[in-house]
């Protein structure tokens, strides 16, 4: 395999399963139309959809258990490079979503995972050094596993930094607010996570606009601000750029906010502009919503979407 420009981290991996239940309600019993297992964690969807787009990336992830073992097959015969760490107790999560697909509505139950102890932590900091370089991609995303402390991201962007790597954040909560003082180069977070910070609603287009420059004026990164079917927001506190996305039947959104991370990624990577690695990392995000698969895209829907997608300055 050729060096991965981009190193994917994912501390807390799922099996992801989607289940399909026609008028689902809270209380009832139901038969599932469909069920779909994919190998899930923020990190894991942001390196499937470098794989699509021919971006290379290693995933490394921390694993437990059966369901551990079971991620690791799944991810192999995806074509996806791995350096998987084992824990010695526990088991992998298991996150489910249920969709209706007549109301659209989605319903997520996410586990927890297996816990770590100090050990534990100090094993992901030092096996990750050794794969540290200059000039490689990190991407630090999603949530920490049970017993990690909530700085771990900071201290693995100081690590990184050391190296004279560059980070991708995107995660939630303390482990976000923490993160943000370790100054990764660009984060992406979601309304409700900017909102959590912030502590206000961001209620419309120019409320992100302005909830992501004042992320970048104040920690100094890029922003990556997504706001669902309002479309993404960037900014490096001096641009500011919307992507206005179409209207679309939206079939699941798992993995969405990672394929706007990761196409942002592979485009700029390639020398894109923002404002045009903005247009094609949103229209690909839509396109992940349009499939009905975690994180993957038909370049039909991406290629209808993107003649439907715009960027204009805020």
């Amino acid at each position: 395999m050729q060096t991965a420009m981009v190193l994917t981290v994912t501390l807390n991996p799922a099996l992801d399963r989607t289940m399909i239940v026609p008028g689902f309600r809270e209380g009832a019993i139901y038969r599932a139309q469909e069920v779909y297992y994919t190998p899930g964690g923020k990190g894991i969807n942001v390196s499937r959809i470098l794989h699509q787009l021919g971006t290379s990336s290693l995933v490394f992830a921390l694993a437990a258990g059966h369901i551990g073992l079971l991620l690791l097959d799944l991810l192999r015969r995806e074509g996806l490079a791995l350096d998987f760490m084992f824990l010695e107790h526990g088991e992998t999560r298991i996150n489910t979503t249920i969709l209706d697909p007549e109301s659209g509505i989605e319903t997520k139950i996410n586990e927890l995972g297996p816990w770590v102890d100090q050990n534990a932590v100090e094993g992901v900091v030092k096996r990750l050094a050794t794969l540290l370089r200059p000039g490689l991609w990190v991407v630090l995303s999603g949530s920490l596993p049970p017993g990690a402390p909530e700085d771990l991201y900071a201290r693995l962007i100081e690590c990184i930094h050391e190296r004279n790597g560059a980070v991708a954040l995107d995660t939630s909560g303390p482990p976000l607010a923490l993160g943000l003082e370790a100054r990764p180069r660009l984060i992406k977070p979601n309304r409700v996570e900017a909102e959590g910070i912030l502590g206000r609603a961001i209620q419309n287009v120019r409320d992100g606009g302005i909830a992501a420059w004042q992320f970048a004026r104040k920690w100094g990164c890029q922003v990556l601000l997504s706001l669902d079917q309002d479309g993404a927001v960037w900014t490096d506190g001096c641009e500011i750029w919307w992507a206005r996305v179409p209207r679309v039947q939206i079939r699941q959104s798992v993995g969405a906010g990672d394929a706007l991370l990761g196409a942002f990624l592979h485009f700029s990577l390639q020398g894109f502009p923002p404002p045009k690695a903005l247009r094609f990392a949103a229209a690909l995000a839509t396109a992940v919503t349009i499939s009905g698969e975690i994180a993957r895209f038909r370049a039909d829907d991406l290629e209808s979407v993107l003649a439907q997608t715009s960027v204009e300055p805020l």
